[in-house]
């Protein structure tokens, strides 16, 4: 069984080269991607090549980019029994923790195993609010605690490597998407305790956090982009018809019913072509089935909130409205992002 470590590099320092000597020390080979670090960082790699395999191009195309390149590159040149784990270039991750994870896989291969620091006082302000507000997304978006979202050492078997070769995304975003992917597919992501090492506050990090953090989160902005886009069609259709026929039993459930079910027939359209345009989509009549149950479910339970509100406690019907869809939006983000838009992967 080979045990070999996947190190993304874009523009390296010193110690590169000194965490490939660990990793020989330990056992373990080396696959080195140079994500087009250019002309004046030719010499580590040069050195890099007695001591790993090394892939190279000329243009940066991001870390997610660059970690498939390897794992197209393993497809070819793995074998089924191999262990894999991503390792960064800067030395923030020990090769014991490394070894670690990959005995963990070698007990579990239909898992992924993530190294878990916990990140205290002494870890860079910014990666620590990053990794708070990433983790907490991450929860909202699906059924699973992961606490910590950012790290970049994982391990995991040959045979997930089709798997991860389909998660979207090329630069930062890809790691975000790889945990959420496993929450759709059902995957077990494994937190393990490792060392928390971070030099010089962390600044041969590439992590860019504005057009990064984007990247990280736009999914879910589309999402809600997308549910706002419906609310504010639901919310028109809605009073422009209580305007007409008053606040008044029935016109009201009737007017809330019209109005979702246009809102819905528009959000379905929206989050299936580009929210959760995912590369394994289900066939279109069962997302088709299983959004119009959700629907019906909101459907109801928006029209009784609202009943109740407007003509059991008197309230406003336009702020009862808003209000009743704050509290529902949660709860059909949820399901959506969970059970109408992917097919759970079937265990072999």
């Amino acid at each position: 069984m080979r045990v070999l470590a996947v190190i993304p590099a874009y523009e390296p320092d010193e110690k590169l080269l000194p965490l490939l000597d660990n990793l020989s020390a330990a056992g373990m080979e080396a696959l080195v991607v140079d994500d087009g670090s250019g002309e004046a960082f030719a010499d580590i790699f040069s050195s890099a090549k007695d001591k790993a395999t090394v892939l190279q191009y000329e243009t940066n195309g991001g870390k997610g980019h660059a970690l498939k390149h390897a794992f197209e590159y393993l497809s070819e040149n793995g074998s089924p029994d191999d262990v894999y784990v991503t390792m960064d270039s800067d030395g923030q991750h020990s090769v014991e923790d490394a070894m670690k994870l990959c005995a963990y896989i070698r007990e579990h291969p239909d898992e992924i195993a993530l190294g878990s620091r916990t990140l205290d006082k002494s870890a860079p302000l910014r990666s620590r609010m990053g990794n708070a507000i990433t983790r907490h997304v991450f929860s909202m978006a699906s059924k699973s605690h992961i606490h910590d979202t950012q790290s970049g050492l994982r391990a995991f078997a040959y045979s997930m490597l089709p798997f991860l070769l389909s998660v979207q995304g090329e630069r930062y975003e890809y790691e975000m998407n790889m945990l959420i992917e496993c929450t759709r597919k059902g995957i077990h992501v494994e937190e393990i305790q490792i060392q928390t090492i971070y030099y010089a506050g962390n600044k041969g990090s590439h992590f860019n956090a504005l057009k990064d953090s984007f990247r990280i989160y736009k999914e879910i902005f589309k999402f809600c982009s997308s549910s706002f886009v419906s609310f504010l069609i639901d919310y028109a259709i809605f009073s422009l018809l209580v305007a007409i026929w008053g606040n008044v039993d029935p016109y009201v459930v009737i007017a809330t019913v019209i109005a979702r079910v246009v809102s819905a027939s528009v959000n379905f359209t929206i989050n299936r072509k580009i929210v959760f345009n995912e590369r394994e989509k289900g066939p279109l009549l069962q997302s088709i089935l299983k959004y119009a149950a959700l629907a019906l479910i909101i459907l109801a339970a928006n029209s009784g909130l609202i009943h109740l509100l407007t003509q059991v406690l008197g309230w406003n019907p336009y702020l009862s409205k808003i209000l009743v869809e704050i509290v529902l939006f949660v709860t059909n983000w949820l399901i959506q992002r969970n059970l109408v838009y992917y097919k759970k992967k079937k265990k072999e």
